[in-house]
């Protein structure tokens, strides 16, 4: 079909026609204030700005004959630029005589193609052929002076067809602008469009057809606008708003970029002057010739601050997998098969569904049963939460026996904010270099939008209160989950002090908070009316506002953490429990109909057939505490030595450092998402295939990127902590601290501490090596 150019040629050759047999007294079109940016110029004095550039043969004559009046009354009546009229003009001249550059800015628009019943709302074009598009200045200058240096521009245009709505209020519908792209949630807002092809027309109007258009940059958004509503002033039932222009310009560098790129300049004049160092003194070591010369270079203070950038040194530590008999092996596993799910679901939520060309058969595919493992991929967000909240309590409870009963809480809070800020700080500060790395069709709706949310709301972010303070344009929308850890670490004293000192009172605090955070998600989800959770439904605005409400608020998401705090004190009490192989299966069994009820019990759910309103509260209110219980088991089992192949499938080696970049996997993962759909320059064909190949092409470079990261900065700060405050290093011992109730040896626990492991929340799985754990 032919491209946008010539329905608008074509349009405006109708309304000519029309207007010539019924007279030119038609009202024309204005815009509001064109006056204050444009000076008023008469019928007269544009016709002489055309007649200056008109050198054509009969072959353009034609279709000037009955364009260029169009192009003088928007002209004389300010509703077109004197260099928009004049660049069109050149453009049609172009046309009509065959030059290359006009020819390729109609090569280069989107046509329209065969998929549209399938769900096909993006006709993208060729985006760098229009921007590589240049008229030469001859042809510009001829036209008229005012055209210089003219040259593509690459327009985002929106078509909706104002075609019959199904399940669309009047009010929902009045909140669509035509300057928002819609995303996939608001698709949704269709109802049952996405399941039958018969509503294909409600989906259409409210999500839009984007097209590429590619036309001078001597017009502007502005005057594309007008252009747009006159020539589909004839066509009533369509609506078009072009959203944006943008041409091959060189993007210049804010006050913000600079001082970041100077930021990571200095970072990696750090990393090679610690790095040339490291292999300096070990070369030294290795010949033999550690004399008295380098006693003072280990001893200075300068000194020790590189060797903490060294990226030698900071890599081993990452790729080290030796294990004492104090490693926890099986969490390195449950922490990376965790983080594995967390972006197979991203994956498939994170993709951009305006580019989708099968949205029809997405829909399709995504309510089959084995889908439902992607579609309820949000507890394996609880799983990290258990495992917080049991290391934490684990470790925290372990360093009290050691310092008998005391701790310092300043060093509890500074330590796990100088562990998790800097890496967090790290992608932040990217994201303002990252706006101007690369470009395309949808690079303002993955990429600046982003951008601009961590620029207005950084701060938030780093406090650890992005979950409360301007939630709706959270900088990282992934940050939530690090607020809520924070926020639960922030309370675990409240817990963990009264576990030491009295257990029962302790424990039964613990088990309130649990009660809390159960019965709180359930009553606002009945309240509200709300589906079992935020994936199911067909109200997209409401499914936000539970998002907002329920699942990223602390006091809905606690219970797993408490769990996991019980589980902390259990295995403290009973390490070394010998549970009899009848209880074993039982504890398996349950644990895997736990899970996997939470997981494909709602299979009728995902069809459409959503629950009554206590049902759908009571799942809320229960399923993610009941996915922690299963996960209990699985630790406890493992831990005790009652994990048998599962035990070693998780405590496999290569789980380790993989484990140990979990962190930075999480933080770095949606950046290359939407660094990927930003730039695509094609529409995407959605299939499982399509999207199991980006989500292992997702691990690879996020996992990449996440050691990169870890070396330049998270490994150097966790040196740099021991710099700043060193703590007193022993040689192996062993030291016996009394516990209360405690029955096992005699009632005492035996910590051992060595000169490479560090003590409490130092070391979160008491390895020699340091993971985090904060998913």
């Amino acid at each position: 079909m032919p491209s946008l150019h010539i329905a608008v040629l074509v349009a405006f050759t109708l309304v000519v026609s029309i207007k010539c047999g019924k007279g030119l007294d038609d009202p024309q079109v204005s815009l509001k204030d064109r006056e204050h940016i444009i000076p008023w110029k008469s019928e007269d004095e544009f016709a002489a700005i055309i007649r200056q550039g008109m050198n054509i043969g009969t072959t353009g004559k034609t279709v000037l004959s009955l364009i260029l009046p169009e192009l003088l009354k928007l002209g004389s009546n300010m509703t077109l630029s004197s260099r928009c009229v004049a660049g069109l003009v050149s453009f049609i001249k172009g046309l009509t005589t065959y030059q290359p550059w006009a020819l390729e800015i109609i090569d280069a628009s989107a046509k329209i193609e065969s998929g549209l019943l399938k769900g096909k709302f993006s006709f993208i074009g060729s985006y760098d052929e229009c921007l590589n598009v240049h008229i030469p200045d001859e042809i510009a200058l001829s036209s008229n002076a005012v055209l210089s240096d003219v040259k593509g521009q690459y327009c985002s245009v929106v078509l909706q067809p104002k075609l019959p709505q199904m399940n669309i209020t009047g009010e929902e519908n009045d909140t669509l602008k035509l300057d928002t792209l819609v995303s996939f949630q608001d698709i949704k807002r269709g109802g049952e469009a996405l399941a039958s092809m018969g509503v294909e027309e409600g989906l259409s109007s409210i999500l839009g057809y984007r097209i590429g258009v590619c036309i001078p940059n001597s017009c502007s958004l502005l005057d594309l606008n007008v252009l747009l509503k006159n020539a589909l002033a004839l066509v009533p039932v369509v609506e078009a708003a072009a959203i944006k222009c943008e041409v091959n310009d060189t993007p210049q560098l804010t006050a913000a970029q600079i001082l970041i790129t100077v930021l990571f300049s200095l970072l990696l004049l750090l990393l090679v002057l610690g790095t040339l160092l490291d292999i300096l003194l070990n070369q030294q070591k290795e010949t033999g010739d550690n004399n008295d010369n380098a006693t003072p270079v280990l001893d200075s203070k300068v000194s020790k601050v590189l060797l903490c950038f060294s990226v030698y040194t900071n890599g081993k530590k990452i790729l080290n997998t030796k294990t004492t008999s104090e490693t926890m092996g099986a969490l390195h596993g449950i922490r990376f098969l965790s983080m594995t799910w967390v972006l197979l679901g991203h994956t498939y939520g994170f993709l951009n569904f305006q580019a989708i060309e099968n949205i029809a058969d997405a829909a399709e595919i995504t309510k089959n049963f084995a889908f439902l493992v992607v579609s309820n991929a949000t507890v394996s967000v609880d799983t990290f939460f258990f495992l917080s909240g049991f290391l934490v309590a684990y470790v925290t409870l372990k360093t009290m026996q050691k310092n008998n009963g005391h701790l310092s809480l300043p060093l509890y809070y500074f330590h796990r904010f100088w562990r998790l800020t800097p890496p967090y700080a790290l992608v932040i500060a990217f994201t303002v270099v990252w706006r101007i790395m690369s470009r395309g069709p949808f690079w303002d709706e993955m990429v600046i939008v982003q951008a601009e949310n961590c620029r207005k709301n950084w701060w938030a972010t780093l406090l650890y209160v992005s979950n409360f303070v301007n939630s709706e344009e959270i900088c990282l929308g992934h940050g939530w989950y690090l607020s809520n850890d924070m926020q639960f670490f922030v309370l675990t004293p409240l817990i963990i002090i009264p576990i030491y000192k009295w257990p029962i009172a302790g424990l039964i605090i613990n088990f309130l908070f649990l009660l809390a955070a159960t019965i709180t998600p359930g009553v606002l989800n009945s309240v509200n009316n709300f589906p079992p959770n935020n994936v199911l439904g067909e109200d997209v605005k409401r499914m936000m506002e539970q998002f907002r409400m329920i699942y990223t608020k602390p006091y809905c998401r606690m219970g797993p953490y408490c769990v996991g705090i019980f589980a902390a004190y259990l295995l403290l009490k009973h390490r070394n429990i010998k549970i009899k192989p009848i209880f074993q299966v039982i504890g398996w069994c349950l644990a895997i109909a736990c899970n996997l009820s939470v997981i494909y019990g709602i299979y009728p759910w995902n069809k459409g057939n959503l629950p009554s309103n206590e049902v759908a509260a009571l799942y809320t209110a229960t399923h993610r505490t009941a996915w922690s219980l299963g996960v209990a088991w699985l630790t406890v089992a493992c831990v005790t030595g009652h994990g048998g192949p599962v035990n070693a499938l998780l405590s496999w080696k290569a789980f380790i450092p993989l484990g140990r970049l979990s962190y930075l996997t999480y933080l770095s993962h949606p950046l290359v998402m939407y660094y990927n759909f930003g730039r695509r320059r094609g529409s995407f064909y959605f299939s499982h295939y399509n999207a199991v190949y980006l989500f292992f092409s997702y691990l690879v470079v996020s996992v990449a990127v996440a050691f990169v990261a870890s070396v330049a900065v998270e490994g150097p700060f966790m040196a740099l902590e021991r710099v700043i405050l060193p703590r007193e290093r022993k040689t192996k011992s062993e030291k016996t601290v009394p516990m209360e109730n405690e029955k096992e040896n005699n009632g005492s626990v035996t910590v051992v501490v060595t000169n490479e492991e560090k003590s409490g929340i130092d070391n979160p799985t008491f390895t020699k090596g340091n993971i985090n754990t904060y998913m």
